[in-house]
């Protein structure tokens, strides 16, 4: 499991400003694993109940809202991610699978597992792994979240 705590800014810039910006910063970050060899294709696939409420609350810009993704980072992992903010913290936690292992997870077509089913399936991973992958399945079940949206983008990313 990866967790990350962070505060998060997003700002549309133009292609022209991109080089100046990584030109200023680059005395003060390092390319991130992904970015070894420039920039890379994200591809994230998120999950939404029947009425959209993930959505929803971040189009009303609520105080507390939640994601869950499926995502690539242009290799052969995925992971399954579950991105919560509140009040401007930003808290992500992240289980990268094989693609044999997302099969037999989520290859049910996005029904939801019985605790047997569940049980037998964490019992499985590494204690640090499975706790990420369960939250990601209570909120998934909770939700009764299936396929939504499909986002990609190339990213160049950067950590200090």
């Amino acid at each position: 499991m990866e967790s990350v705590e962070r505060y998060e800014q997003k700002y549309l810039v133009s292609i022209a400003d991109v080089e100046r910006i990584e030109r200023s910063i680059c005395p003060f970050v390092r390319a991130d694993s992904f970015s070894n060899t420039g920039y890379y294709q994200v591809l994230s696939l998120y999950l939404d109940g029947v009425d959209r409420p993930l959505y929803q609350a971040t189009y009303d810009q609520s105080s507390a809202r939640l994601k869950l993704r499926i995502r690539t980072y242009g290799g052969a992992d995925i992971f399954l991610e579950v991105k919560r903010k509140i009040r401007g913290m930003v808290w992500k936690s992240r289980v990268k699978l094989t693609h044999q292992q997302y099969n037999s997870i989520l290859g049910q077509r996005y029904t939801m597992m019985s605790r047997a089913q569940r049980r037998d399936l964490l019992s499985g991973l590494p204690s640090n792994q499975s706790a990420t992958l369960d939250e990601f399945l209570w909120w998934r079940d909770r939700y009764q979240a299936t396929p939504h949206y499909w986002v990609g983008y190339e990213r160049r990313g950067f950590e200090s």
